[in-house]
């Protein structure tokens, strides 16, 4: 930031024009982009649904604002009965551009986007510019608050005026149903009042989906298809790109206005300084006030020391000394040498994560346990947990080897004693001290290893989870439900789900098939219910057709590592 410095009580012209702000959601740390705009969903009939980033449609850099990029979407079913997200309709692995990814738009949505302005007042015209991507179809849309018919899902250019506890939303533009179904980048500019306190964006859809959304089976292919087969889906929505507020015309001296400059993601250290600017005013500035809250809720708290008991700082940074670790909000209030003091906005104008400890793992180890250990093969799960930043990544060796990144269950085959060492790190950078355990292998050879063998489920919604030990590569994996047909599913698969097994007792066999011809098979024994059983039929010969969906779940990021010292069969 570029700052005059003016000495106090002599006065500059404000300049003939001034950009409030720009956005093109193009920011290297996504926090930054997500903290400079208040989100929220003012209808939560069918979802949560709200703005956020994307990098499926953008006109310049890599990303753009998408109204729908938080939420699932109620007007479809994916492959496990369950609703999709908005943001990736077709659960599409990360690996795959989001350019690819099939983004839709929820019914029911009341989507806001908007952003604290300061100063308006001092220009009497006030231009917001901005570009635009609309995809979407004729609908029983509403306004909200006045509930004038639209007849088009649509995107508004919304203002506030009034204080934060008296905020009067107006709608200074609304899309045109042509521009709303042009699917074509295109730019709009807009004329704000300048008693404004914030300017933002509004997407609305109506209660049931557009006449031109998807078919029931348009996604068919890949397990996703609508509620019904009479019901629509919807489309991918709106996306904004480039965003600019300008101000023209001068009408008097520009206030003061003061701001908390950026924040790091993470503080490791319960003490740390927070900086802060002003807008080189033409009174100068006396002093600030700094206000924080924890975690987003509560009221804003004034911070004060020893030192400074009114919580009145002239200088930046302020060390700012946290009562505890969690997410902290700030903004400031300043007073000019006037003795004029800037409006108390409630609204952050930076965070950050404040995590002073390490996360914690555990370990669990499955297998058939015999009095020398386990035999045949066991594998490990590790599990880590950060209440306060989340695990960036958890990591294990065996016996003294180098460190592996842990992603998914790790099979071990190997005859003799073996140590696993674990440990994890959080996102604020703390690594946890490394934990360790010792486990035996005897008569070690391939396998499957069954987590939970016997488990009784207290009704026909199943998930069986297994491990597959093989040192070489697969080449094909399968099951077969109470000694049906096998079903082909996904190398990478790492549990099979069922939906409406019958009462009583079942099996699952596992087959695994190995680039050298191997082959490994084992069962599982389960049960549904209370005893008895009430026949499966003919569905036992075909478990596809079971009253719900069988899916394989799929392990992320390449599945998992065995250490394997192969026995010929």
């Amino acid at each position: 930031m570029v700052m005059t410095v003016l000495p106090v009580g002599v006065s500059a012209e404000v300049p003939s024009s001034h950009v409030f702000f720009t956005e093109n959601a193009d920011e290297a740390v996504f926090q930054d982009w997500f903290d400079n705009w208040y989100k929220t969903d003012e209808n939560h009939m069918d979802s949560d649904d709200t703005w956020c980033r994307s990098k499926h449609t953008f006109r310049s850099g890599g990303f753009a604002a998408y109204c729908a990029k938080s939420g699932y979407n109620s007007n479809y079913y994916n492959a496990t009965n369950n609703q999709p997200y908005n943001f990736n309709l077709l659960n599409m692995s990360s690996e795959v551009p989001q350019s690819e990814y099939v983004q839709r738009y929820d019914t029911n949505m009341d989507a806001v986007m908007r952003k604290y302005v300061s100063g308006l007042s001092v220009y009497a015209n006030i231009t917001l510019t901005f570009w635009f991507y609309s995809d979407t179809g004729i609908s029983n849309a509403t306004q909200p608050g006045t509930g004038t018919f639209v007849g088009y899902d649509f995107l508004n250019v919304v203002y506030y005026t009034g204080s934060n506890s008296s905020l009067s939303k107006h709608v200074a533009w609304t899309i045109s149903q042509e521009q709303a179904l042009a699917q074509t980048w295109m730019q709009q500019s807009v004329e704000i009042p300048n008693n404004a306190s914030w300017i933002g964006f509004e997407f609305v859809s109506g209660t049931e989906p557009p006449t031109n959304g998807d078919a029931y089976n348009a996604f068919a292919e890949y397990g996703v298809r609508t509620i019904s087969s009479s019901s629509l889906g919807t489309r991918e929505g709106v996306f904004l790109d480039d965003i600019s507020c300008v101000g023209t015309v001068p009408v008097g001296s520009l206030p003061l206005t003061t701001s908390v400059e950026d924040l790091d993601d993470y503080q490791t250290a319960s003490s740390f300084p927070v900086s802060f600017v002003d807008n080189d005013p033409w009174v100068a500035m006396d002093y600030v006030k700094l206000y924080y809250r924890v975690n987003g809720s509560g009221d804003w708290v004034l911070y004060t020391t020893t030192g400074r008991p009114d919580g009145k700082f002239d200088s930046s940074p302020i060390m700012f000394n946290s009562p505890g670790d969690g997410r902290y909000e700030f903004f400031t209030q300043g007073t000019d040498v006037e003795n004029v003091t800037e409006e108390k906005r409630n609204a952050a104008d930076a965070s950050t994560i404040v995590d002073t400890a390490s996360p914690v793992t555990s370990i669990a180890i499955y297998g058939d346990e015999g009095e020398s250990g386990y035999i045949g093969a066991a594998a490990f799960n590790l599990t880590s947990a950060d209440s306060t930043s989340g695990i960036e990544k958890t990591s294990y060796r065996i016996d003294g080897g180098g460190w592996m990144t842990y992603v998914s269950n790790v099979g071990i085959s190997t005859n003799g004693t073996h140590v696993v060492e674990y440990r994890a790190e959080d996102k604020a950078g703390n690594v946890e001290d490394v934990k360790n355990v010792t486990l035996t292998i005897y008569q070690g050879s391939p396998g499957i290893v069954f987590p939970e063998p016997g488990k009784n489920y207290p009704d026909g919604d199943v998930t069986i989870h297994f491990t597959v030990v093989d040192s070489a590569a697969l080449s094909k994996l399968e099951y077969s439900l109470d000694g049906g047909a096998f079903v082909e599913i996904p190398l990478n698969s790492t549990s099979v789900s069922f939906n409406g097994l019958g009462n009583g007792a079942h099996s699952l066999t596992v087959k695994a098939t190995d680039t050298t011809g191997q082959t490994i098979e084992d069962v599982v024994h389960f049960s549904v219910g209370a005893s008895g059983n009430d026949g499966l039929g003919g569905i036992i010969g075909d478990p596809v057709i079971l009253g719900g969906i069988i899916a394989a779940a799929i392990a992320g990021l390449g599945g998992a590592v065995w250490l394997l010292r192969r026995r010929k069969r």
